[in-house]
């Protein structure tokens, strides 16, 4: 299609597409096992994985960068650092180099 194609209800590849400069979605889309960007991807707002209380979440209002896992949210990042939240384990030792502890 060179310049206009209209599809109504849904639109099925079973081998191969190509698309020039971009590819506009409104709504939904789902794909089957994989995709791959070779440059850049854009999201509106949220990455849902699986199911909807598995998310990463940017929230504009705070600037805050959410990780969300069953419902929960796990670990928040900002520009100027960020927070882990809930209990978290460490597969090996963490140490903390501080002034006031020599």
């Amino acid at each position: 299609v060179l310049d206009f194609c209209k599809v109504g209800a849904s639109l099925a590849l079973r081998s191969f597409a190509r698309f020039g400069s971009s590819l506009s979605l409104f709504g939904e889309c789902r794909l089957g096992s994989t995709v791959s960007v070779l440059d850049n991807l854009f999201f509106g707002s949220s990455l849902h994985f699986g199911t909807s209380d598995v998310y990463i979440h940017y929230d504009h209002g705070s600037s805050e960068l959410r990780f969300v896992a069953g419902g929960n949210k796990r670990m928040s990042v900002t520009a100027t650092g960020g927070d882990l939240h809930g209990t978290w384990a460490s597969e090996s030792i963490i140490s903390a180099s501080d002034r006031r502890l020599k």
